[in-house]
């Protein structure tokens, strides 16, 4: 009783003074909150531009040098929790020959078959459909048709002068195959660099035409939570045969590493110098 007497007398006595040392511990109290909310959103900004970049996934498992792996060998991903997403995919490279007006092969590119499971697919990376039928939509395309169908990538179709509906000729280890351009895709993720000239196709059509029945190039994943990355990473390895691993995308981590170092420690510099600013001012 006696304590809220003499500070009421003395905010009386110098009003001034008081409303300046209320006003100087909400204006510290305000920097810091603002300082800590500022960090707080370049982290989530900085961590939807890795996603925006490099895709959704996780984690990636590929066997050593590059070669390909029996799909029976990672079913037990399906048993393990904390995973979201499961996108197997097949890649094989072939060339590919537009047709001229007699029904002959014209001119000749060298492309990339990318067999993928469209609906699995979509969730991980950031394709964009430009025209023509889109491989995204709920009904799956159809692996068993009589005219097998390929997606384009948008800057292939410009550089080979491809369109939607135009039948071409792709070489592979069965022989000459014909299939029908049904869209165009576009990617946005800074790995479509490394995948120029990308044709798009259904796992099981890819494996047919490649005679790799059952057999896939990598596995990418996307997990639930992203903090439970290394602990899930290791439950995998310890399951894979030897040849098998599992790893971080090389890109994602690269780029995470190079954009957090800086971010963290401007963000860290900031809040040092506002708890000063606080100090001082209170």
């Amino acid at each position: 009783m006696a304590l809220s007497r003499l500070s009421l007398r003395e905010l009386q006595s110098r009003p001034a003074r008081s409303l300046l040392t209320l006003l100087s511990i909400i204006i510290g109290a305000g920097a810091i909150v603002a300082t800590y909310i500022a960090s707080d959103s370049a982290k989530l900004a900085q961590r939807a531009m890795v996603q925006n970049v490099t895709g959704n996934a996780h984690l990636e498992i590929q066997a050593a040098g590059g070669g390909s792996f029996d799909i029976r060998e990672v079913l037990f991903l399906k048993e393990l929790d904390g995973i979201e997403v499961i996108s197997p995919s097949v890649r094989r490279y072939s060339t590919l020959a537009t047709l001229n007006a007699e029904g002959k092969p014209d001119r000749k590119h060298r492309v990339q078959l990318l067999g993928v499971d469209f609906q699995e697919d979509r969730k991980l990376r950031n394709v964009e459909h430009v025209s023509g039928k889109d491989p995204f939509s709920d009904s799956e395309p159809d692996s068993k048709s009589d005219e097998p169908e390929v997606w384009c990538d948008e800057g292939l179709a410009k550089s080979a002068g491809l369109s939607v509906g135009q039948e071409v000729k792709l070489l592979t280890k069965t022989g000459n195959q014909s299939a029908r351009i049904a869209g165009l895709l576009k990617s946005n993720t800074a790995a479509a660099a490394f995948q120029s000239a990308v044709l798009m196709a259904p796992t099981r059509t890819i494996q047919k035409w490649t005679r790799s029945v059952n057999k896939l190039d990598i596995v990418q994943l996307m997990l639930k939570d992203e903090k439970q990355v290394s602990a899930i990473q290791e439950q995998i390895a310890q399951r894979l045969p030897q040849g098998v691993y599992v790893r971080q995308p090389p890109m994602r981590s690269e780029l995470a590493n190079e954009s957090t170092v800086a971010i963290q420690r401007g963000l860290l510099i900031a809040t040092i110098f506002s708890l000063v600013m606080a100090g001082f001012i209170i």
